[in-house]
């Protein structure tokens, strides 16, 4: 039997509560004087995720690379970089960041057990500080496989092995965590780690590993 060394998560409706992005620019682009209604930001900002391919390098200042996307796909062009750094400057500043009510709980007793514990996620190094500390997380999550420093976003296999490395362990020994089958179940699985999903949203799962909330992790271990 393999035993298990080390954790790693997913950020982002997993250890964190991230309101949708809609509300948020809709509410700074009005402060530029420019309407858009939420409906016509939700499209912009899908279309925009799609435009970043999975073997896309990823720099440090991605977020203002993909704040212009949406701009573009929304027909804002006058402007289009200064508004995008506006954006990205405000972000943490109006948006409500929380961690989900078992996290602290949780993390605080897997850290007991000798397990080394860390994060993959498709935010840039620079979030963290907002994502993490800031929540009363960073104490516990020493290892972090963000997608600038790995260069790749998730679902690539880069950011996972990237994380591996960074643990010393081999991906066999490692437990993955996160809230979503085809950029966190599947691609972990596939470098070999153990996945585990959380389905705080309920329904059939459709994977192995499933569990309500963090809390149902232990039984992984």
């Amino acid at each position: 039997m393999i035993t298990t060394k080390g954790v790693l998560f997913d950020l982002g409706g997993t250890l964190i509560s991230v309101p949708e992005p809609a509300p948020v620019i809709r509410s700074l682009l009005a402060e530029k004087g420019i309407s858009k209604t939420e409906q016509e930001i939700s499209n912009a900002v899908d279309l925009a995720d799609r435009s970043f391919d999975e073997d896309d390098y990823i720099p440090p200042h991605f977020w203002i690379l993909w704040n212009s996307e949406v701009l573009g796909e929304l027909g804002i062009h006058s402007r289009r970089e200064e508004i995008a750094r506006f954006l990205d400057s405000q972000w943490f500043e109006r948006v409500e960041i929380e961690p989900y009510p078992e996290t602290v709980e949780v993390l605080a007793r897997l850290s007991k057990m000798d397990l080394d514990m860390g994060l993959v996620t498709n935010a840039v190094s620079s979030d963290l500080r907002y994502l993490v500390d800031e929540n009363g997380l960073g104490t516990y999550l020493e290892f972090r496989a963000t997608a600038d420093l790995a260069g790749r976003r998730k679902p690539n296999a880069r950011i996972f092995l990237y994380a591996a490395r960074q643990m010393g362990l081999p991906p066999s020994e490692i437990i993955f965590v996160g809230d979503d089958a085809d950029l966190d179940y599947h691609p972990s699985e596939k470098v070999g780690m153990t996945p585990v999903l959380v389905n705080r949203k309920g329904g059939d799962a459709l994977v192995r590993n499933a569990v309500d909330d963090l809390r149902g992790i232990e039984e992984y271990l």
